[in-house]
C-alpha cells in the first residue's frame, strides 16, 4: 500500500505444514557384545507441524537513490521426533534428562522473531551500490542436538548402559543482533571491487542446557551468557572482479581476500 509517493507498507503471511516421521534402530549398548544396531526393534515416531508466519516491510524512499527500510518477520524450523525415546521408563528419562536438558519424544518448532532496520543506496551515478543493515533476532524453543544413554539390564540382569543415539533437546532461548554491510563499485569498464563486513553479537539464555558444558565441566547450564559456537563476531571480505571481452568469448579473473 502506497501510504504517500515515498512510503509503502507491504505484509504478507506463510502457512506451513510439515509432515514429519523418524524412525531408530536399537542401539544394543556399550557393555553388549557385539555392539551395534538391533534391526529387529525399529521405533517409529511421526506427526504433523503447522505455523503461520508474518513480514511486515515499510519502505521510504527520500530520492530514487536512497531507499530506507524496517521490517518485521517470524519463522520456524519445523519440529522433529525423538523415536529413540519411545519405550523408555520415566527413571530411564529423567536420566537420559539430566544429560541433555530434556527427553521428549516431539520436539516442538524452534521459533524467531526478528526486527530489521536497513538502508539501501547508489551512488557514483549508479557505478556503486551499498547496503547496510541492523538485525535483531529473539530465538525460542531453541533446538539442541546431543548424545545421551540410560541404564538397562542384560539378559543375565546385570546392569549396562545403553546409547540412544542422537537426541535432540528444546527450550533453550537465544538472542541475536547484529550489524551487516555490503557493497560494490565500478572502478571502470572492466574492473568491480567488492565488499562485505559483518559484526554478528548472539548470547544464550537463561534456559539454555549445553550438553558439552555438562559432559565437559559437569555444569550444562554453563553455556548461559556465552555465544554459539562456530560463528565468528567479526567477518568480512573485498574482491576484485576483472572482465574484458575478447574474440574467443569472455576473460575474466577474480581475487578474494576474506
Amino acid at each position: 500500500y502506497d501510504v504517500t509517493d515515498k512510503l509503502s507498507l507491504s505484509a504478507e503471511v506463510r502457512r506451513q505444514k510439515d509432515d514429519v516421521y523418524e524412525g531408530s534402530n536399537n542401539y544394543t549398548g556399550y557393555g553388549v557384545t557385539p555392539k551395534g544396531f538391533d534391526p529387529t526393534e525399529v521405533r517409529n515416531a511421526g506427526g504433523e507441524f503447522t505455523s503461520t508466519m508474518p513480514r511486515f516491510i515499510a519502505d521510504f524512499k527520500p530520492n530514487e537513490d536512497t531507499t530506507i527500510y524496517v521490517s518485521y518477520a517470524e519463522g520456524t524450523l519445523p519440529g522433529l521426533f525423538n523415536p529413540s525415546l519411545i519405550g523408555l521408563s520415566d527413571s530411564q528419562l529423567a536420566e537420559v534428562a539430566s544429560q541433555t536438558g530434556g527427553a521428549d519424544i516431539q520436539v516442538d518448532e524452534e521459533v524467531a522473531e526478528n526486527w530489521e532496520l536497513g538502508l539501501k543506496r547508489s551512488f557514483l551515478d549508479g557505478r556503486g551500490f551499498i547496503s547496510a543493515a541492523y538485525y535483531t533476532t529473539d530465538l525460542t524453543n531453541v533446538h539442541i542436538p546431543s548424545v545421551a544413554s540410560y541404564t538397562d539390564v542384560d539378559e543375565e540382569g546385570a546392569s549396562i548402559q545403553v546409547a540412544t543415539g542422537n537426541i535432540t533437546g528444546q527450550g533453550g532461548t537465544a538472542d541475536l543482533s547484529g550489524l551487516e554491510i555490503e557493497g560494490t563499485v565500478l572502478l571502470n569498464e572492466n574492473l568491480t571491487l567488492g565488499f562485505t563486513y559483518a559484526l554478528n553479537d548472539s548470547e544464550l539464555g537463561s534456559t539454555f542446557f549445553s550438553p558439552d558444558a555438562a559432559d565437559l565441566l559437569g555444569d550444562g547450564t554453563l553455556a548461559v551468557g556465552n555465544e554459539f559456537s562456530r560463528y565468528p563476531k567479526t567477518s568480512g571480505s573485498v574482491s576484485l572482479d576483472f572482465n574484458k571481452d575478447v574474440a574467443a568469448g569472455e576473460f575474466f579473473a577474480r581475487a578474494d581476500v576474506i
